[in-house]
């Protein structure tokens, strides 16, 4: 069983363009062959094989006839029948399309898990709590306390969508137990165009499609979504007031029932800390010699006591502040197919 000849069929379909100046081409071949048993599928095999001075061309190849020539219009569909005449004969058409809507160039790359991933962008709304205002100042009432309901107000932030074909069910279930439900542990080198500083992206979920089948590849399209939060400049500390909207850390106002000492008391602990000599490890142990471990309690009825970063109660009049907690999983977003 084989391939004798493969020439272009003397009479060509038309060629079509679309309101976009983009080209539809059709051409036809005549392929002579040894053996009348032949199966569609192996012919085009075989006369693909075969090349010769009139090749037909393999999927996604880009247009080519004679001395004609298109970069922009792929061959798509192939369609093979056999002479009822002549069982020796077959006739393959090939249709070269452009690209279509929401299709790239990449598209033509096979096998389909070679192609680069596909970034979009999207949004969610989530309704917050507000502790703090735009300027970083805690909300209290003019008495300086906190208001009895918590003031809610709508945002949104931006989902980076990232799109990836991947050869094996294997992959999928890696991705969606590495990086479901994380952070990103450093920065984040998103296609080369952002960077997103380290715990500012969390992956929101990650999702498969079904198998998919293109000529004779199977795959999954796996899709990620990636939550952002606000980029901006310097890096949240205890003991600063800083924007809540910065990382995926949990950031919580120092107050409670319970205190180590007055603000009077907290101040004089501060001082004494500050004039510590000493290695390291010998400040730390003197730290640890003079801690307060007897707490004072709030009265009975009484709203929460606002702290200090060490633990005593803040003077009448001062802001609270805010210990951020880093409280999700962390992993190496880089990680992430491109």
């Amino acid at each position: 069983m084989g391939i004798e000849s493969v020439v272009y069929s003397r009479e060509q379909p038309a060629t079509t363009v679309n309101d976009k100046n983009l080209a539809t081409y059709k051409v036809k071949w005549d392929v002579q062959t040894d053996d009348p048993e032949y199966g569609p599928n192996t012919l085009v095999e075989d006369a693909i094989a075969f090349g010769g001075s009139a090749p037909i061309p393999r999927l996604w190849e880009h247009y080519r006839f004679r001395g004609d020539e298109s970069l922009y219009s792929h061959a798509r569909e192939f369609s093979v029948k056999q002479n009822r005449v002549n069982l020796l004969r077959w006739q393959v058409d090939v249709s070269y399309k452009p690209l279509g809507e929401g299709e790239e160039e990449d598209d033509t790359i096979l096998p389909p898990w070679d192609r680069p991933a596909k970034y979009s962008v999207d949004r969610e709304v989530y309704t917050r709590i507000l502790e703090q205002d735009i300027h970083g100042w805690q909300i209290v009432n003019t008495a300086g306390k906190m208001y009895d309901e918590p003031l809610e107000q709508e945002a949104s932030r931006g989902v980076v969508v990232i799109q990836k074909n991947v050869h094996t069910l294997n992959e999928v279930a890696n991705y969606i137990a590495n990086f479901s439900d994380a952070v990103n542990k450093w920065s984040w080198h998103l296609g080369g165009q952002y960077i997103a500083r380290a715990r500012t992206a969390l992956c929101r979920d990650v999702t498969a499609s079904e198998i998919m089948t293109e000529a004779e590849y199977k795959f999954y399209s796996v899709t990620f979504r990636i939550a952002l939060k606000a980029n901006k400049s310097g890096s949240p500390m205890m003991g600063s007031v800083p924007s809540a909207e910065e990382t995926w850390d949990r950031a919580i106002l120092e107050r409670g029932y319970q205190y180590r000492g007055s603000a009077e008391r907290g101040r004089e602990w501060s001082e004494w800390k500050e004039q510590l000599e000493g290695t390291p490890a010998q400040r730390e142990y003197q730290l640890s010699e003079g801690r307060i471990t007897e707490l004072e309690k709030a009265p009975v009825g009484a709203e929460p006591v606002l702290l200090d970063e060490n633990g005593f109660k803040l003077p009448e009049g001062e802001i609270g502040i805010f210990t951020f907690w880093e409280t999700r999983r962390q992993v190496d977003f880089n990680q992430i197919p491109r």
